[in-house]
């Protein structure tokens, strides 16, 4: 990962600024405003008016660098370039970034951060969870007032995580919780300032980290006028606050980071100053669905000091926490501990993976809180594979019952933590093939209803060759048809040259394990060996079956022993069906023998008729 890259005189202006304060301290000497450097969280006056409009000279300079030089498809690179140009700036005291943001320290003021943070992507299943509560069998997590705060309400981008947010109120609410709401202008500083009321504290906003620190957005926009930057100055200079720029509006990650909206921040100073007295947390559970909320452990750290029992949050960038939390919730709501929720649920729904990120909480004893007693939870029977079983081939079926039966619950099925809907007959079993790694292999079923939710997990040894190329495809809607396909870069598909549903075993070493037609997958292309040269793997939206919304698709690639990276999830809404039209989705370029994957994402629709495309049933 690349390491923060900082310009400016920081460290001598501090050691210098610090004995001079000290000094000025026993002198009994007054200092107006921030100036000079100080980074101590302290009592300090605020700054006057024409400080804050030298602020905002200094603030539209460094905004006009942004619009000139920052290029989202280099982004690192860009905001390296742009925070070396800021620091030479009459106004600015030091400037860092890193690949995903850039900070500046104003030399009247506080900080402020430019976010490039991605847009939030729903996973691609996203099981109908109960919302039934356990009855709190048990003293309640914290008090029973739940709050949720959403900063990014009014992003129209954003739009996609309401619904888990309300899913979440819903459960709350049903486990006795008294369930406030704080959206957009709502979510301000103030707001803030009073999450210790609360015994369950859930908070969207974008997120930011360094070596020391935490920011979260709230919802209060800064106005960039002087008065307003007065108004917060003390705040703002002793570094419990501080500006943070976001991405904002429609359109895809590389629209959206060149328009920016700025609000304000806080960080864990800020919950150090004001979480006290009756402004104390309960003994909470805090949920924050920010990126990089548990980069480090400062924020975790200090609110464990004022009064919460857990704090969950993410190592770094993501786009999946509404739903990951939501899972998480439901989990425990179920009876199941915040350690034993976060043990069942798939890793890929608690890693993004794209951005190596991993949802995890804080501090080890917080695991044990819990909302009541488990409930009597569904019955997973497994009649295949065994616990610690040896299979030779990498095609398995799992295979099994769930009871009771009625009403028919709902299933997860995950293999090494990739997980995809299990879909159950009327009478509760089940029967799926899966594709296993050499080595050992982890299989988990889990199974919620309103009686509770329950997990069967086995190993699996699998004793084959190593394969020198992997992949995975899943989608997001029942009863359509998504094809993969492996091809030479120089051969059109549909023919015999191309790994597919017609040709599953190719004479330069790639096989498709099985042709999924009724919905989710997946389907897997995997090689032990592939002949030298260039390949391209490729998504193609064969038929909708008469479904008439769109269906997300996303794909894991690994070659040799590297772990696999996953792009996606992209939109399809033009089927083809054998007359080789629709969408088509290249994903990658792979190369042999180097074993490099090129990232291509091309995106187009086909149209007109191919007549020696294969037809297949349904």
């Amino acid at each position: 990962m690349q390491r923060d890259t900082h310009f400016g005189k920081k460290n001598i202006l501090t050691r210098s600024w610090s004995f001079f304060l000290i000094i000025s301290l026993i002198a009994g000497i007054t200092l107006v405003g921030c100036g000079g450097g100080s980074k101590g969280p302290g009592s300090m006056q605020p700054i006057t008016e024409e400080q804050a409009q030298q602020i905002l000279t200094t603030q539209a300079s460094v905004q006009s660098l942004m619009n000139d030089g920052y290029d989202p498809n280099r982004q690192a690179e860009s905001l390296q370039s742009i925070a070396q140009q800021a620091a030479a700036l009459p106004g600015i005291e030091w400037a860092m970034s890193d690949e995903t943001s850039l900070t500046i320290k104003y030399r009247e003021g506080g900080e402020q951060s430019w976010v490039f943070n991605p847009p939030m992507e729903r996973p691609l299943y996203v099981p109908e969870l109960a919302a039934e509560a356990v009855r709190a069998t048990r003293s309640m997590v914290g008090n029973k007032k739940a709050v949720i705060v959403n900063a990014i309400a009014a992003d129209p981008g954003m739009n996609i995580v309401k619904q888990p947010l309300d899913n979440m109120a819903t459960i709350l609410r049903n486990l006795g919780y008294t369930v406030e709401r704080f959206d957009d202008s709502t979510a301000d500083l103030n707001c803030f300032k009073n999450l210790g009321n609360y015994g369950v504290v859930v908070v969207l906003g974008h997120g930011q980290a360094g070596d020391n620190y935490i920011n979260i957005q709230t919802g209060e926009v800064d106005n960039a006028s002087p008065l307003e930057m007065v108004t917060h100055s003390v705040d703002w200079c002793a570094r419990r606050i501080t500006l943070m720029s976001v991405p904002w509006g429609e359109g895809d990650k590389n629209e959206r980071n060149r328009h920016t909206r700025t609000f304000w921040a806080v960080n864990q100073r800020f919950f150090e100053y004001y979480a006290k007295g009756n402004c104390a947390f309960k003994q909470s559970l805090f949920v924050n669905l920010g990126c990089k909320g548990l980069k480090n452990s400062a924020m975790a750290e200090v609110l464990r000091c004022c009064g919460v029992s857990a704090y969950v949050g993410w190592s770094g960038t993501q786009r999946i926490s509404p739903w990951s939390s939501w899972l998480l919730i439901a989990l425990m709501a179920q009876g199941k501990s915040l350690s034993d929720a976060f043990e069942v649920m798939p890793d890929d729904w608690k890693k993004d993976k794209e951005y190596n990120a991993c949802m995890s909480y804080s501090p080890s004893e917080g695991g044990s809180l819990t909302w009541g007693e488990a409930r009597v939870s569904p019955t997973i029977s497994l009649f295949s594979p065994l616990d610690n079983e040896t299979v030779t081939s990498r095609v398995i079926k799992v295979e099994g019952v769930v009871a009771p039966s009625s009403p028919l619950p709902q299933c997860v099925l995950s293999v090494n933590g990739l997980s995809l809907p299990l879909q159950l007959a009327s009478d509760a079993t089940f029967s799926q093939e899966v594709v296993v790694q050499p080595g050992e292999n982890v299989i988990q079923v889990m199974a919620t209803s309103d009686h509770g939710a329950a997990t069967r997990r086995v190993r699996v040894s699998a004793i084959f060759p190593a394969m020198a190329f992997w992949s995975r495809l899943t989608w997001d809607t029942d009863g359509t048809d998504v094809d993969l396909h492996l091809v030479p870069e120089s051969a059109p598909l549909w023919t015999t040259s191309d790994c597919y549903y017609a040709h599953m075993v190719t004479s330069w070493g790639a096989s498709l394990d099985v042709d999924d037609i009724d919905g989710f997958g997946p389907e897997h292309i995997t090689a032990t060996t592939m002949e030298p040269g260039v390949y391209k793997l490729v998504v193609h939206y064969y038929s909708s079956h008469g479904y008439m919304g769109e269906t997300r698709a996303g794909v894991y690639v690994a070659v040799g022993n590297e772990s696999p990276r996953y792009f996606g999830p992209r939109s399809f809404s033009n089927s083809g069906g054998c007359n080789g039209s629709g969408d088509v989705w290249e994903i990658c370029r792979i190369r042999f023998p180097e074993g490099t994957v090129e990232t291509l994402d091309r995106f187009y629709t086909l149209s007109g008729t191919r007549s020696l495309i294969p037809t297949k049933g349904k």
